[in-house]
Parts: structure tokens; C-alpha cells; sequence
């Protein structure tokens, strides 16, 4: 009888996995049923071209700083295209200008009231369909043709508060010149490269970048000037290099982790670093001979103080 009962249980319980398989797999089927029936009412996605300027009211020009008012808090967030940012020439106002595909993503431009903490402005590239749609209308691969085509250019001479984020594409940013009081960008899947060209308008207190999934350049940070600057790199290929105005005598903080990948650490001959400075690797490989400070520079040179944290990656850190 135990036996039996044994035996009875064993059926029952493959009869219902194999239900839960059947349901899964039916689930899938109408899912891609349903994506392939709204790709082909939708049609291919067709670029439209767009101009557009986003008025920031009375911020301008360094008039928040004369004034005492606080910075412009502005927010980005694009998903989906191949993406270029750039400084614009004083006095201008926030432009986004290219093309997207209207019928499959939605851009909006979202201004708040100016409060004590500032005006609140957010500018977003969203999908107004599901992934399956856009994956059946080839909107997952990112080449010249793509119909997401936005370059965003931004006053430089406008105190702002900045939040950056790209997912799911290609994309070049350049934010030398840029009067920021605060700064973090997040770059995800796909190709993306920061760069400050020139020094920022005043020093950065704090910069946070994070790089995920995919490769990643971040180029002159030192250029940001920032006292603390935390770089979080995961699962890619990614270069980091630290170049730039670091203010004579001045001391920041670097901290950078990383895991499940490659990671070159750039240091620049220029700046000395600091004995407590630091490597630590979990589960992969570490060469730090960049850590490494020969005495030869004077006491006014800038000073860096590195921790480095590794996991399941490799990491090189090295003077250039």
C-alpha cells in the first residue's frame, strides 16, 4: 500500500510539471502570438525628425548662482538609440534634436515649480510598446540605421544638478564645461563613452558613474575636479582614466568597484597617490603597479587616495 501510494505521488507530481511546462510554453506562445499581431498593425518603425527646446526660465546665463537661487535639478533618461551629448554655447537653452520612432517610443519633457531645493525639469525617451515588439521590429540593434537618433545639448553656463542615464544603446557624452553642482550618470547595456574635455566650471563635491553590462570609457574624470569620486563597474569590457585639472594641493577620495569582467585604472603621471591606497581582488586577477608612488613629485602635486575592490574580474591599474 505504501508502495502504491509512493508511486501514486510520483505520477501526480510529473503529471504536474509537465502541466506547469504546457502552461509556460502556451503563455510564450500567445505572448509572441500577441507581439507578432501588434508588429505587424504597427508596421516597420519609421524615424521622425525633431527639434525641440526646453525653456528653463529664469536659471539662465549664471543667474541662479548672482541671484542665490538653487541650481536647475535636471534629469535624463533615454533608453533604446544611440544617444550624443554635448555643451551648448552660453546663454542657450536645453535643445534635444535627431529623430525617434514616435509610433514605438514616447520623448517627454516634464518641468516642475521652482522650489527651495530648485526647478525640476526631466527629459525621458520611454517605450510605449513591450520588449517583444520592439525586438520584432529590430529596435534591440543599435547601427546607424537605428530611428532613435537624439543629440542633447545642454547650457553650459546654467548651474545644474544632473542625473544621467542611457540604457540599451550607443552613446558619446561630453560634459566638459558644464556648470554642475552635483553629477551622477549610469550607463547600461550597450557601448557608452563619457568624456569631460574640459574642466567643469566649478569643482565637483561628489561623482558618481556606474558602467554595466557592456563597454564602457570614462575619460578625464579628473577634469570633474570632484572631492569623491566612486566609479562602479559590472559584467563588460570598461576603461577608466583619471586625466585632468586636479587643483594643485588639493586631496580626493577614488573608490572603485568592480566585478565580472575587465577594468583598466588610468592614473595620470601628474598626481601622487597615497600610501593607504589599496587593491583588493576576489576571485580573478590584479595587476597595481599604478598604486605604486616613486617620490619623484613635489608636495603641491594633487594627491589620491584609491580603493580598488574586485570580484570575479580581472583589473589593471597603471600610470599613463
Amino acid at each position: 500500500m505504501a508502495r502504491r501510494g509512493w508511486r501514486r505521488n510520483l505520477f501526480l507530481g510529473g503529471v504536474g510539471c509537465v502541466g506547469l511546462v504546457v502552461l509556460l510554453v502556451g503563455i510564450a506562445g500567445m505572448a509572441l502570438l500577441w507581439a507578432g499581431m501588434s508588429y505587424r498593425r504597427m508596421g516597420p518603425p519609421e524615424p521622425e525628425a525633431m527639434a525641440r527646446q526646453i525653456p528653463l526660465g529664469p536659471a539662465l546665463a549664471g543667474e541662479s548662482a548672482a541671484a542665490g537661487r538653487p541650481p536647475i535639478r535636471l534629469e535624463i533618461d533615454l533608453r533604446q538609440g544611440m544617444f550624443t551629448f554635448r555643451p551648448g554655447e552660453p546663454g542657450s537653452e536645453i535643445a534635444v534634436e535627431g529623430s525617434f520612432a514616435g509610433e514605438y517610443f514616447e520623448l517627454v519633457d516634464e518641468r516642475g515649480p521652482a522650489g527651495e531645493t530648485g526647478q525640476e525639469v526631466r527629459i525621458a525617451l520611454t517605450p510605449r510598446v513591450g520588449y517583444l515588439v520592439r525586438l520584432m521590429a529590430g529596435l534591440t540593434h543599435f547601427d546607424g540605421e537605428h530611428p532613435n537618433q537624439l543629440t542633447i545639448t545642454l547650457p553650459p553656463d546654467v548651474p545644474m544638478d544632473l542625473t544621467l542615464r542611457v540604457e540599451e544603446g550607443v552613446s558619446e557624452l561630453d560634459l566638459g564645461g558644464l556648470d554642475l553642482t552635483g553629477l551622477t550618470v549610469d550607463l547600461a547595456k550597450g557601448e557608452h563613452e563619457l568624456d569631460f574635455s574640459r574642466p567643469l566650471a566649478r569643482d565637483l563635491p561628489r561623482l558618481d558613474v556606474r558602467l554595466e553590462m557592456g563597454e564602457g570609457r570614462a575619460f578625464n574624470l579628473g577634469n570633474a575636479r570632484p572631492g569623491e569620486l566612486r566609479v562602479s563597474t559590472r559584467m563588460g569590457d570598461f576603461r577608466v582614466g583619471l586625466a585632468g585639472a586636479w587643483p594643485p594641493g588639493s586631496t580626493s577620495t577614488v573608490d572603485v568597484e568592480h566585478a565580472m569582467g575587465d577594468l583598466t585604472l588610468l592614473i595620470p603621471d601628474e598626481v601622487r597617490v597615497d600610501d593607504r591606497s589599496s587593491s583588493k581582488v576576489l576571485l580573478g586577477g590584479s595587476s597595481s603597479r599604478g598604486l605604486r608612488e616613486d617620490g619623484s613629485k613635489s608636495d603641491d602635486a594633487p594627491l589620491l587616495t584609491i580603493s580598488a575592490t574586485t570580484s570575479m574580474g580581472g583589473i589593471t591599474i597603471r600610470r599613463y
